[in-house]
């Protein structure tokens, strides 16, 4: 097996629960030292146990802002302007996002990691009602224009990249460095290993965590829809198995708290 494979097994066995002991067994059938063997393995398993008991949000709060920024800080970065690389831009803005959401939190109703359901409203934000006068609860999502029903669907707060647009402008200043000031509510499948990377174990040799920016396009920025977007509560919805369905940006009285 090239080294690349043994790692791939080595993340698949791992992530499927095997014990560190077989680990270290199977990497030192592949030739690798006892010692290296035995560190990997304890260090995959420690990686399995962490994301087995991980928040129902699939990134942390750090992983996913620092995905959002990532893009624009790359954009905008000048080493003649700014003393990091654009990776360290995008974690610090992170940081700084993480924080501020948190001061906002003590006065919001839906703080970051409440558990929530879909009320339907219409476009002034009002809430449908049935015939019975009762609320009316959405129980599905729309992919790439697509409606699919979703029994179950719930959602879980999460911080909202466009408050950090609106309030502290992080890239103000920098404007004449990008061509697509955007912002970008939802980390896509393909994003994932490149937000988890700075939290697994390293593979044996040929470690490339990959460029953290290369992202498909996405609206230019608007400064109007901005303030919009940051008046409004962000949700990472899942399906009923907790598997991953979309990103949604509501108003407070189209969700409904669970406990």
């Amino acid at each position: 097996m090239t080294p690349q494979e043994v790692n791939a097994r080595l993340e698949e066995m791992a992530m499927s629960g095997v014990s560190a002991d077989r680990l270290s067994t199977f990497l030192e059938e592949q030739g690798v030292t006892k010692a290296l063997a035995d560190s990997n393995a304890q260090a995959w398993a420690k990686y399995y146990f962490e994301q087995k008991t991980k928040s129902p949000t699939a990134l942390s709060e750090f992983e996913r802002m620092a995905l959002i920024f990532a893009p624009r800080c790359k954009q905008a970065h000048s080493p003649l302007e700014i003393g990091v690389s654009a990776e360290q831009w995008a974690k610090n803005l992170a940081r700084t996002a993480i924080e501020h959401l948190r001061e906002k939190d003590e006065s919001t109703a839906m703080k970051i990691g409440t558990k929530v359901r879909e009320i339907e409203v219409d476009e002034n934000a009002e809430l449908v009602l049935d015939a019975n006068g009762q609320k009316k609860y959405v129980y599905g999502y729309y992919h790439e224009g697509k409606y699919f029903d979703a029994p179950g669907k719930y959602g879980i707060v999460v911080g909202n990249p466009a408050t950090i647009e609106a309030e502290l402008k992080p890239f103000e200043g920098y404007e004449h460095n990008l061509n697509d000031l955007r912002v970008k509510p939802d980390v896509t499948d393909e994003e994932l290993p490149s937000a988890e990377y700075e939290h697994k174990p390293k593979p044996i040799e040929g470690y490339e965590p990959g460029d953290l920016a290369v992202f498909e396009q996405t609206k230019e920025f608007d400064s109007q829809y901005v303030e919009f977007l940051s008046e409004l509560v962000t949700v990472q919805w899942y399906l009923a198995d907790g598997t991953e369905c979309e990103v949604g940006w509501h108003p407070s009285i189209a969700l409904e708290e669970l406990p």
